[in-house]
């Protein structure tokens, strides 16, 4: 997202800000779905996804022990998720089941997600 091609041309911050936006938007909507409607393992911690990754940008936090000590795990745990929606998109549509709270493997992997992101 940040550089498009092998051409070294960046992305404009508007669009950067906006696909960010639009993220931040379907994923709270994802983690209410599991909040209220899972059964079993349903969301229950608090959930702050524009606060969540927001902790990405803060510079030089890989370098800082306390800050890598804490967003390291929750940076994993992003990147987990986001392996989880990459192969669900992959896999297609007739591989998805509908229910968003009945993908566990997506259920578990948001629900340790979040529980990091109240650790932070």
């Amino acid at each position: 997202m940040v550089v498009k091609g092998n051409n070294g041309i960046s992305v404009p911050d508007f669009r950067r800000n906006a696909l960010e936006e639009q993220f931040c938007e379907k994923f709270t909507k994802l983690c209410e779905i599991l909040r209220d409607f899972g059964v079993d393992g349903k969301l229950e911690a608090h959930f702050d996804i524009k606060q969540m990754m927001s902790m990405d940008k803060i510079a030089n936090w890989k370098t800082i022990k306390p800050f890598w000590y804490f967003i390291t795990p929750l940076m994993l745990s992003v990147s987990k998720v986001r392996a989880d929606l990459l192969k669900m998109h992959a896999d297609g549509v007739l591989m998805i089941k509908y229910i968003v709270e009945d993908n566990d493997e997506l259920k578990k992997d948001v629900i340790d997600m979040v529980k990091k992101d109240n650790i932070t």
